[in-house]
C-alpha cells in the first residue's frame, strides 16, 4: 500500500469516511443523552428504529438502485456521493443541531454508506493485481479501517475538550468532508484510467 499511490488512496477515503462515522456516532450519543437522559430503555428502542430504518432504506437501495447508480454516475461519482451526502448533512446539523436532523443523516449516510459506496468500493481493486488486492485490502479494512475509529475518536473528544458543541464540531467536519469528495472523484479518474489497458488488451470475441 505505501508502494502505490492508489492504494494509498483508498486508504485515505476509508480514513476520512471513518471519520464521519466516529463523529456522528458521537454525535448521536451526545444527542440522545440530552433527549432521553439516563433511560436506558427508551434510548435502546429509538437506535432499533433506526438501525430497521437504515436496514430497510439499504435493501431498497441495493436491491433497485446501486447497479444503476454505478453504471449512470461512473465510480468517482459514486463514490463522492457519501461524502457529499455527509456534507450536507454536517452542514444542516451545524444550522439545526437538533436528534431529529442527525437521525435523518444517520440512516441516509448508513444506507448509503452499504448500499453505494461499498460496491464503488469493491470495484477499485479490479483493476490491482491479485496479490496488491489481497494483500493491500485485508491491510486497509482492517489497520486503517479499526485505526482510523481510534485516530478520530480522540480527535472528537481533543473538539469537545475545547468546548466545541455537536454543531460547531459538525461545521469543522465540512471541510474535511470536502477532502473527501475530493479524494472519491480522483479514485474514480484514477480507476478509469488503470481499467482502460485492460480494456484496450481484452480478446475480441466474434458472436457472429
Amino acid at each position: 500500500m505505501f508502494r502505490s499511490p492508489y492504494l494509498r488512496r483508498i486508504a485515505a477515503y476509508i480514513f476520512l469516511m471513518t471519520f464521519a462515522s466516529t463523529v456522528l456516532y458521537f454525535q448521536q450519543a451526545d444527542l440522545l443523552g440530552q433527549a432521553f437522559g439516563d433511560d436506558r430503555g427508551a434510548s435502546r428502542e429509538f437506535l432499533a428504529w433506526i438501525d430497521l430504518s437504515t436496514n430497510i432504506l439499504t435493501i431498497l437501495t441495493q436491491g433497485f438502485l446501486a447497479a444503476h447508480l454505478l453504471r449512470w454516475l461512473g465510480i468517482g461519482l459514486s463514490l463522492a456521493f457519501l461524502p457529499a451526502l455527509a456534507f450536507l448533512g454536517f452542514l444542516s446539523l451545524g444550522t439545526y443541531p437538533l436528534l431529529a436532523v442527525l437521525v435523518v443523516l444517520q440512516v441516509l449516510y448508513r444506507s448509503g454508506r452499504y448500499a453505494v459506496a461499498r460496491p464503488a468500493r469493491e470495484v477499485l481493486y479490479t483493476v490491482v493485481g491479485r496479490e496488491e488486492r489481497y494483500k493491500s485490502k485485508a491491510f486497509i479494512d482492517a489497520a486503517v479501517y479499526r485505526g482510523g475509529d481510534l485516530v478520530n475518536g480522540w480527535i472528537y473528544t481533543g473538539l469537545v475538550a475545547l468546548g466545541l458543541s455537536v454543531g460547531a464540531i459538525a461545521l469543522v467536519a465540512l471541510p474535511v468532508m470536502g477532502v473527501w469528495v475530493a479524494v472519491g472523484l480522483f479514485l474514480g479518474r484514477a480507476q478509469e484510467e488503470k481499467a482502460r489497458p485492460s480494456q484496450r488488451e481484452a480478446p475480441v470475441t466474434d458472436l457472429s
